[in-house]
């Protein structure tokens, strides 16, 4: 997930605690990718030590390194390749 998102312009749209979870968060983050936005929710979740931690995300709604808007990887293959 790291090396996928690495070196993408994003921004945070919203951060709102998960309900009555004060240890869970729901984040809503703009990606630009090859001239396009794309908005994916991330959960997160407080560890141990206090940091933050990505539970969930839904990478498809970002897109794949080589793909332009709108368009989708071809069934069977993986993002990006």
């Amino acid at each position: 997930m790291q090396a996928y998102l690495r070196n993408l312009p994003y921004r945070i749209l919203s951060n709102a605690q998960d309900g009555e979870a004060s240890d869970r968060r729901i984040l809503q983050v703009e990606f630009s990718r090859n001239g396009c936005e794309a908005v994916a929710p991330f959960t997160t979740v407080r560890a141990g030590d206090g940091k933050w931690v990505v539970q969930a995300l839904d990478l498809a709604r970002v897109g794949g390194p080589g793909t332009t808007c709108g368009q989708k990887p071809a069934e069977g293959t993986q993002p990006g390749s």
